[in-house]
């Protein structure tokens, strides 16, 4: 997942960096207008990457970018994104480079590219002394340096200073994206991770609520302190169909255990809700199902494939993420990662 005034210090040498960035800003010529060809695959990259179709998103934004001879900014940016969903950091990494060669006076452009690669670093750190931390704060200050319209950023860079365990700065990076005014899902994400810093360096779960097909509100926080199975799936996907008696057997083997839940969350569409509710009535699946037609929930936790269990322990901490079914190993999977989150509980 992963953010941002003047609270926090520039060092100077970055600050030097942007102004030397404008400089030469100043001087690039603006590319010219893309053909209608482009342009159109251009919006058909960005519809893609908006249904999370990361592969035809990419195929697109190449296509656009090679019809302007490799040079084009905004191809390369939309080129970045669509790496970042298919988990190919160091390709989305250097796209942006590339596209930074290109960007022209288009400072906003320029910062979105700096953002973005800032973004792909994070995700390539494994620990806190990773040089890709330190790679991604310097992107984030240097956003910061050029503008202060993009408040996210500095959402991004306290995440990156609490993921290196420099809380204080990290807390103040994140009241001051707080301070903006600006509400999205990541709003309420700063807020959790100024109370509790660790959540930007341990895998908690996103924090969500919704309304079962039930009728009954489902908040992870309210499921805080029970072992929670995640299961996104869809009536529309093969392999879900065959996972289900999968599903069905953990509920019944953990079912004496009130500190066990699975939550379904079904990516159908809202025109197959009638079909949803026949199958889960056929199939008896008696855990709460979450409809997420609104799209909320599938995107907060970067859901690509089908089906997807995610094993959150009772501090909220996620400790097993399966894609896909396998019938010879994912039910040993589960079954070993609630087992051990279990016995945790209990310690």
């Amino acid at each position: 997942m992963g953010t941002r005034l003047r609270a926090i210090a520039v060092v100077v040498g970055l600050a030097a960096f942007a102004v030397s960035s404008a400089d030469r800003t100043s001087a690039r010529q603006a590319p010219p207008p893309p053909s209608p060809e482009v342009t159109a695959l251009q919006q058909q990259g960005e519809t893609a990457l908006a249904r999370r179709q990361y592969e035809p998103a990419l195929g697109a934004f190449t296509q656009a970018n090679k019809l302007q001879n490799k040079t084009s900014a905004l191809a390369l940016y939309g080129m970045a994104r669509a790496y970042q969903g298919l988990e190919a950091y160091k390709s989305a990494i250097d796209a942006c480079a590339e596209g930074l060669k290109y960007v022209g006076p288009d400072r906003k452009l320029e910062t979105l590219l700096h953002n973005q690669r800032g973004l792909a670093f994070v995700k390539m750190a494994q620990k806190p002394t990773d040089k890709a931390l330190r790679d991604a704060e310097a992107e984030f200050r240097g956003v910061l340096v050029a503008t202060e319209t993009m408040p996210v950023t500095w959402f991004n860079l306290g995440v990156v200073l609490l993921k290196q365990g420099r809380d204080p700065e990290g807390i103040q990076a994140l009241q001051t994206f707080i301070d903006t005014g600006v509400k999205t899902v990541d709003t309420e994400t700063a807020k959790f991770m100024i109370t509790e810093p660790r959540r930007a360096r341990e895998n908690f779960a996103p924090e969500f609520g919704a309304t079962s097909l039930e009728g009954e509100y489902i908040s992870l926080k309210e499921l805080r302190g029970k072992v929670v199975l995640l299961d996104f799936w869809g009536t529309w996907c093969p392999p879900c169909i065959a996972a289900t008696p999968m599903v069905v057997g953990l509920a019944k083997q953990f079912s004496k255990d009130p500190n066990f839940t699975i939550v379904g969350v079904s990516s159908d569409s809202a025109a197959d809700a009638g079909k949803l509710r026949d199958f889960i009535a056929e199939k008896r699946m008696t855990w709460p199902e979450i409809h997420d037609t609104t799209g909320k929930i599938i995107p907060l936790y970067e859901v690509h494939n089908y089906p997807t269990y995610i094993v959150i322990d009772g501090e909220g901490i996620i400790r097993e993420w399966v894609k896909g079914y396998d019938p010879s190993s994912t039910r040993a999977l589960l079954d070993r990662a609630i087992s051990n989150a279990l016995k945790a509980l209990k310690k």
